[in-house]
Formats: structure tokens, sequence, C-alpha cells
């Protein structure tokens, strides 16, 4: 068994169950915690070959779909509940109302047609309103070559290509597929869900997040599946 995998099971199913209140959100952030320790230890002995693209303003990436585990929808919404204004919340709800009606029930090749005018809810200037706690496959999807990003959006390129690094895709999806397997082992409701719906949801019921623990169904319909992230790696 792969032991990074078997550590990031063990350490959220610690956490999620004791089923105490914000249990969930406490696993999502240990999980994040545990993928970035390990990344940074791995960086700190071997260094990078070449330089990440990525930098504060480019946000290409962050207008295809981002799928995140029912702890990590917890961990963002809870932010937004400790950290958004009245105003800021409502403004939430209005992108989320908007890039579901654009988006939702939609194919790959039709969310391209409006891939411009549909980025992620939390994107604000081209920066992300949620960056401390965005979720493990936003931090997974780096690049090498900004041209490159821009070229592709520029295009609505469906489903593209990427070339990034192998050991931060590998670390990312492990710890997001560990904290899966505890979640289906606790009895909770498991799946990867879409950003703009899943933050609908959480905002719709009166206690999300302790329904779910509780191993009541929160999110409506079947989970998209937490598909491989787009990036050729090296």
């Amino acid at each position: 068994m792969d032991t990074l995998f078997a550590l990031a099971r063990q350490v959220a199913g610690d956490i999620l169950s004791q089923k105490s209140k914000g249990a969930a959100s406490e696993a999502a952030a240990k999980m994040i915690a545990l993928a970035e320790d390990v990344i940074g230890q791995f960086e700190h002995r071997h260094g990078l070959e070449d330089p990440v693209a990525c930098g504060p303003g480019c946000a290409y990436c962050c207008h295809y779909q981002v799928v995140m585990t029912a702890p990590e929808v917890f961990l963002v919404g809870r932010h937004v509940r400790q950290h958004f204004t009245a105003t800021k919340t409502q403004a939430l709800f209005r992108r989320i109302d908007r890039y579901l009606a654009l988006r939702d029930g939609k194919d790959v090749f039709e969310v391209a047609r409006v891939l411009h005018d549909t980025p992620c809810v939390f994107l604000k200037d081209d920066r992300c309103a949620v960056y401390p706690v965005r979720p493990l496959v936003c931090r997974a999807w780096h690049a090498m070559d900004r041209d490159a990003c821009r070229t592709d959006f520029e295009s609505a390129v469906p489903d593209p290509e990427v070339e990034g690094y192998t050991h931060r895709h590998y670390v990312y999806k492990t710890v997001a597929r560990g904290l899966e397997a505890a979640v289906k082992e606790i009895g909770c409701q498991a799946g990867a869900y879409g950003m703009a719906g899943a933050m609908k949801t959480y905002f719709s019921h009166p206690a999300p997040e302790t329904a779910w623990i509780n191993g009541e169904p929160v999110f409506d319909g079947g989970p998209i599946a937490f598909c491989a992230l787009p990036l050729e790696v090296t």
C-alpha cells in the first residue's frame, strides 16, 4: 500500500471518527497541511529543475471545473462564513447561480463555449477569494509555461494538457484519495463535487457539516468523478 495514501487515510480517519463539530473541516485542513509539508520537504531537498510559472494574477486555470471532496466543501464554506461580509456573500450567491445556469448539465464542449464567461465562483479580479483554504485540486494544478496556459484558455480548449511536476501531482491526488477513503470508512457521504453546486448546497442547508458527519446525505445527485488532473507531468 502507498505509504502517503495510508498516512492520509489514517490521519483523516482519526479526526473524522470523533464525529465532533467541525471534524470534517479539520480533516480537510490537516490534509492540505500534510500535502504542503510533503511537497515542501521534497522540494527543499531536491529543488526544482525549472521554475513554476504560476503567480498572482495568473488565473487561466481558474476557469476550469474544480472538484472537491465533502470535507473540503465544509472547509471552504466555513471560511466564507467567517471571513466574508454579508455583501460579499450575496455577491457570491449571484455568481454561483449564474455559473450553474450556464454550465449545469452541459457536456465538456458546451462548457468550453462559455469558458471565458464562467470563472470559478471565488475568482475576483483574477485573485482567489479563498486562497488559504483552496481545494487540493487547485493546489495541484500548476504550470511551467504561462503562455501555453493563455493559449489554451483563449482557444477554449476543453481538456488542456499543462506541463507540470510529477511529485506535486502525485502528492495532492494521493492525499485526496486518502481523505476520500477515510470518509467511506466512517460511513459518510463520499464523492467529489463541483465547486459551484457544492457551495450552493452548503449554504442552502441549515447545518450541512453536522448532518454530514452524522451520516446524513447532504449533497444532491451523484458525485462526479475525481478525474486525473489535467497535467502533462515531467
